[in-house]
This record gives structure tokens, C-alpha cells and sequence, in this order.
């Protein structure tokens, strides 16, 4: 009588990983929605920050930038890409948003800097 042990049972291992990868598919599944969500939470909280931006000029550059962002986003979250583009697509969209949102604050900084009275680069004083 054969006696087999799990371990050495020969299908154990194509078993394993089956099931691992269908564990790893089911948590890819799930995260990349809370990623994609995540992902367009921030760019809604960007572009109502952005709507509020008095300087007519940035508020345009900043929205035509949002504007560029949008469609990368909307194929995150409906398209079925690989890893690889997924984490392409992903960090691209990331970079664009940290730009954007350090262009937001130095319109923030430069409009208190201007509130106060200071004089600006060309040697002129601001008026509001």
C-alpha cells in the first residue's frame, strides 16, 4: 500500500499554486478599486481646489492640466491592463498630481505673499 504524505503528493504543488493565484487575483481584483477610487478622490479634491483659485490665468493652466489627467484616469479604473501597465499608468497619474498640486501651492503662497503687501519680483507693489 503506497502511503502518501501532502507534501509529497504530486498534484499538492500545481494545487497550491492554483489556489495562490487565484487568492492573488481575488486581492488584485480588490485593490486596484480602492486604488482607482483613491486615485479619483484625489483628483476631484484637485480640481475643487483648483475651482477656487481667484488668478483667472492658473486656474486655466491648472484645469487644462487636470483636463490631460482625466482620461488616463478613466482607463485605470474601466480597462483591464497588465501589471505592468497598470503600474505605468498608475505612477504617471501620481506624478501628474503631485505637479499639480505643487503648482497649487505655490499660487497659495505666492497670492498670501501678495495679500500682505509685499512688493513682487518686478519691483512693484501688489493691489487687491
Amino acid at each position: 500500500m503506497l502511503c502518501w504524505s501532502i507534501e509529497t503528493f504530486p498534484a499538492y504543488h500545481i494545487y497550491t499554486v492554483s489556489i495562490i493565484n487565484d487568492i492573488m487575483g481575488i486581492i488584485d481584483f480588490l485593490l486596484r478599486r480602492s486604488t482607482a477610487y483613491k486615485l479619483r478622490k484625489t483628483y476631484d479634491k484637485l480640481r475643487e481646489k483648483a475651482d477656487r483659485i481667484h488668478n483667472i490665468n492658473e486656474r486655466i493652466e491648472i484645469l487644462r492640466m487636470l483636463d490631460q489627467l482625466d482620461p488616463s484616469i478613466v482607463s485605470f479604473e474601466e480597462h483591464q491592463m497588465s501589471h505592468y501597465e497598470k503600474k505605468k499608468t498608475k505612477y504617471y497619474i501620481e506624478s501628474n498630481m503631485r505637479k499639480i498640486r505643487f503648482l497649487m501651492d505655490e499660487t497659495k503662497k505666492k497670492s498670501k505673499k501678495d495679500k500682505k503687501g509685499n512688493y513682487l519680483k518686478d519691483g512693484s507693489r501688489s493691489i487687491r
